[in-house]
């Protein structure tokens, strides 16, 4: 009877098995390297990528931010001028209410009477009256109520007329005593026109619709 040894054959089997198990282990070892490689490098791309679109949006940002401070400064600039134009504008007509008050209050001076300061008080809005104190000196107290009446008189420049006191006053030794005074008066500004109201010229005859007549028939 003939006996066949297999144990090389199987020895041999086995030992190709481990070497295909350990090729299929290194080929997956290297298929995991090269995915794990691929995913980094993407992420490392993706990431450069990441940095260079925030470097171009901190320029983008810096520039944006450089445009709206010289609008700012556009808007401030502009601003202050108009403030400024505002002032001019106010200060005019306040100057032109003193003139008109100042110019009213000359043509109404009796010649007895001698003004010593006038003081404009406080005002507010350019359109808004404001107040002028009055003190001088007139040879006797019915100068100085000629002058008020005056004043009085001319409602378009002045609002009111408030006499503060009267008192004697001695100028010099020896010689006639003086009426010293102190008036308060309102001097009245311009409004201005009214929006959408427009200005009526005086004299000015506004032309009226005329009326179709109707004659009789014959």
């Amino acid at each position: 009877m003939i006996r066949i040894n297999l144990l090389p054959v199987r020895q041999k089997a086995k030992e190709e098995n481990i070497r295909r198990q350990i090729s299929i282990g290194a080929l997956l070892l290297v298929f995991f390297l090269a995915v794990m490689g691929y995913l980094l490098f993407d992420q490392y791309s993706q990431l450069r990528r990441l940095k260079d679109q925030r470097a171009q949006a901190e320029q983008k940002l810096a520039a944006l931010k450089k445009e709206v401070g010289d609008l700012e400064q556009v808007k401030k600039k502009k601003q202050a001028l108009e403030s400024r134009k505002t002032a001019i504008a106010d200060l005019n007509r306040n100057r032109q209410g003193v003139v008109k008050a100042l110019d009213q209050m000359i043509t109404e001076k009796p010649k007895e009477l001698y003004f010593v300061s006038i003081e404009q008080k406080s005002a507010g809005a350019p359109w808004d009256d404001f107040g002028l104190s009055i003190t001088g000196v007139a040879t006797d107290n019915e100068v100085v109520a000629r002058f008020m009446k005056g004043l009085q008189a001319s409602k378009k420049t002045f609002a009111s007329v408030d006499l503060d006191f009267t008192k004697a006053k001695v100028v010099q030794k020896g010689a006639a005593a003086y009426q010293e005074f102190n008036m308060n008066v309102q001097v009245a500004q311009e409004k201005p026109p009214q929006p959408g109201k427009p200005e009526s010229s005086p004299g000015k005859v506004q032309p009226q619709p005329s009326k179709a007549s109707g004659g009789k028939k014959s």
